[in-house]
């Protein structure tokens, strides 16, 4: 399948960060000279580097937002580098990158280029926070237990990301985002691959780390960031992804090598079924050759789920089947059914924020916040209200990208359905870098191609 994007050698260096960078000479001493006072003025690390902060987002608000939204995207969740106790509740740097990131966003307003996204879509990509807001204030539902909401809430934070990075695809285009998504989908296949060889080697001990998870018996590596998998995977099969070095080889070798190092299962049926709804959406331009190599990717994955090729492996699902993850996911279900089979209400407001579960089964005894199906938590915490609300982003641009699958946009189709399909059985959906994931492709898939960049070889 021929890719017709352009080179990934082109990503590294956006035009739009390229003129921030060409105030560098003027802005690493203004940075330290505004770190130094702001030390020695209060004696605060902090204080001096907040200030820097604020100084590089006013100076280089590209920059700070494409490094922000980059770090919080990669970065695993709950092993972020800074932790803060205030009030009882943990903040971390991804708080600060999104200060800094809504501070370089405001400083970019007075620059404004590009047509704005429709006042329609902010509200259809706001509607859900908007009602965990309001159900936040309305009384608790359900025979749950209730720890602070604030852990809850905070998720809401991150779809303020939204502000500035579509200010960033404004100014540059649908095709400058989707090879932003796509450039982290590298990095991250990179840093799992080479902490794998790592390990292998005795470099990198067992352990989590900030960027990846490195777990024995048998051996795995997984990344942050782990939904860009799926999506670059999609869109890589789709045609549709730059290529890394220029090379469709090395660019499949990369996406290989993560899946096979990180044995995540639900990645590969998500990948398979991205491709597969990728596709038929566009079934009649895809070519004679292109869909044999269809048949024979969905048939692969078919023998190998099935456990007839590589029966000892982790994507053997018929052996996973057994296991206890899934069991402890077919728990999770029994619980939250019997929720809200005991109060009917919560089926349609949801427990609330803050909400906690006794989950209980042959192979989990837990108090949880959330499950490993996005949907069901989503339910659990807001009811079907609150589950209609989430699905509008998703619904909406998946219906612009099928309306649109003639003019090429049917692999973004296929890369929205495999974030569907991978969040019924993994939460990545319900943190931070996960929602930037899907965010970021809202964003870029809602926009329309700009002639004027286009033009430009942006």
């Amino acid at each position: 399948m021929r890719s017709s994007s352009k080179p990934l050698d082109r990503l590294p260096r956006f035009r739009s960060v390229a003129r921030d960078h060409s105030q560098a000479r003027v802005l690493v001493p203004l940075l330290a000279v505004s770190a130094a006072l702001g030390v020695l003025s209060v004696n605060a690390p902090l204080v001096g580097v907040g200030t820097a902060i604020v100084v590089a987002s006013l100076v280089l608000p590209r920059t700070v937002i494409v490094l922000s939204v980059s770090w919080v995207v990669l970065c695993r969740p709950g092993l972020e580098l800074v932790h803060i106790d205030v009030a009882g509740f943990s903040l971390t740097e991804t708080d600060a990158l999104l200060l800094a990131s809504l501070l370089a966003w405001v400083r970019l307003r007075s620059q404004r280029s590009g047509t704005p996204y429709p006042a329609k879509f902010w509200l259809v990509l706001f509607a859900w926070p908007i009602w965990m807001l309001i159900r936040a204030a309305l009384p608790p539902q359900g025979l749950v237990q209730f720890a602070s909401p604030f852990v809850d809430l905070h998720l809401l934070l991150t779809f303020m990301f939204a502000l500035p990075i579509s200010a960033l695809i404004q100014a540059n285009g649908r095709d400058w985002g989707v090879r932003w998504l796509c450039t982290l989908g590298y990095v991250a296949c990179v840093v799992s691959i080479a902490s794998w060889l790592g390990n292998t080697v005795g470099l990198l001990p067992y352990g989590q780390f900030a960027l990846v998870d490195v777990s024995p018996g048998p051996l795995t590596a997984r990344p942050g960031g782990e939904l860009l998998i799926p999506v670059l995977a999609v869109l890589l099969a789709l045609g549709k992804a730059p290529l890394a070095l220029k090379s469709r080889a090395f660019s499949i070798a990369l996406v290989l090598g993560q899946v096979l190092v990180s044995q995540t299962l639900s990645i590969v049926l998500a990948i398979a079924a991205g491709i597969f709804a990728g596709a038929i959406a566009n079934w009649s331009s895809v070519r004679p050759i292109a869909r044999v190599l269809l048949v024979v990717i969905l048939a692969t994955v078919a023998l190998v789920a099935s456990g007839l090729v590589g029966a000892d492996s982790r994507f053997n699902l018929s052996e996973r089947g057994g296991e206890d993850s899934a069991q402890y996911r077919v728990s999770e279900f029994a619980a939250v059914s019997n929720i809200i089979e005991r109060v009917p209400t919560v089926l349609l407001v949801g427990t609330g924020p803050g909400s906690v579960v006794q989950f209980e089964g042959l192979a989990i005894h837990e108090i949880k916040r959330d499950t490993h199906n996005v949907l069901l938590t989503v339910v659990l915490k807001s009811g079907l209200i609150g589950a209609v609300l989430f699905v509008l982003p998703v619904l909406s641009a998946g219906a612009i990208a099928f309306k649109n699958r003639r003019r090429g946009m049917s692999s973004y189709f296929g890369a929205i359905a495999a974030i569907v399909v991978v969040s019924i059985s993994v939460p990545f959906l319900w943190t931070s870098s996960g929602l930037l994931v899907a965010i970021l492709l809202w964003l870029s898939v809602s926009r329309e191609p700009d002639s004027t960049t286009i033009a430009k070889g942006e």
